[in-house]
């Protein structure tokens, strides 16, 4: 039996296209240019013999017969990727691709992966990290740890835990300058702060409701690492946003000694697309992940 099939460059464009919403996504998606999803789509109506889309200064809009078209192809991708994963992209040798901050790779992933590798000694892991948020792909991510204000839209995803910052300092510096149990005591500290949240003190002060004008952190660094390894060194009080010195007050290395978290606003997500969501692997990692995040919640919570 013989099959009529247009190019499948030009139907995983036309695909991706209408998923998506936009030519702009569909080539950050396949990982090609803009201009090569627009050539993909003209070449599938040329072969069809119908317009597809209809073309305005504000961007495309689907032609009945596009929709028609997008809602027959839908099913027949889903079943290629389910019958790809069936084959290679569940086998243990396949690296779990996840991506987040590098902040919270280095300073709370990394630290606790030991524990997943223990669990899962044959899933191969890839960490990827960047400041900005990754579009999924084929050849991208397959889960993504997002720090976001609201629940990224148009993906698989769950809820970890809402970020709050609250002071932390090192045992030693709270021997010598404690007892360090209220708000006024804790800005009269040598106070740390990263040079991108210069004013992170001011709105903690706020938070708790202080009418303390703090002064300007003595200290500025590059990064929360950074912070937070000057405040385990013993030479000021830092805020903690959390994950990042979770390992360190584990470790015992840094203490809270005034218990007056205050949220950010922000939270973090565990992400993955359409494509990996129900993968094993992926659904293996998120698992640990929600696992790992219980006590991090409840902190929120308390």
């Amino acid at each position: 039996m013989s099959y009529t099939l247009p190019p499948f460059a030009a139907l995983r464009a036309f695909e991706a296209t209408c998923r998506l919403g936009r030519q702009s996504d569909a080539a950050r998606e396949l990982g090609v240019s803009v201009s090569a999803i627009s050539h993909q789509i003209r070449a599938l109506e040329a072969f069809l013999g119908v317009a597809l889309f209809s073309r305005t200064p504000g961007g495309l809009t689907l032609h009945p017969e596009g929709e028609l078209f997008f809602k027959r192809i839908g099913p027949a991708f889903a079943a290629l990727s389910d019958a790809t994963s069936e084959v290679i992209g569940d086998a243990d040798d396949v690296p779990l691709r996840v991506y987040m901050h590098q902040s919270i790779a280095q300073m709370w992933f990394i630290p606790h992966l030991k524990c997943f590798m223990e669990r899962q000694p044959n899933q191969k892991v890839s960490v990827l990290t960047g400041q900005d948020k990754m579009a999924f792909g084929e050849n991208s991510a397959d889960a993504m740890i997002i720090y976001s204000e609201q629940p990224p839209p148009g993906e698989h995803c769950d809820f970890l835990f809402s970020e709050v910052m609250v002071p932390v300092c090192s045992p030693a510096y709270r021997h010598l300058h404690g007892p360090l149990d209220t708000v006024e005591a804790i800005l009269r500290q040598t106070l740390v702060a990263t040079a991108a949240l210069h004013n992170e003190w001011q709105i903690w002060a706020e938070g708790v409701g202080s009418s303390v004008i703090p002064c300007k952190p003595h200290l500025l660094f590059d990064t929360r690492a950074n912070v937070l390894e000057a405040a385990s060194e013993g030479i000021g009080v830092a805020l903690d946003r959390s994950p990042c010195g979770e390992n360190k007050k584990q470790r015992g290395l840094l203490i809270e000694p005034l218990l007056q978290p205050v949220p950010t606003g922000w939270s973090f997500y565990f992400v993955a697309s359409e494509r990996t969501y129900f993968k094993p692997r992926v659904k293996k990692m998120r698992a640990w992940i929600i696992d790992l995040c219980r006590d991090l919640r409840m902190k929120t919570l308390d």
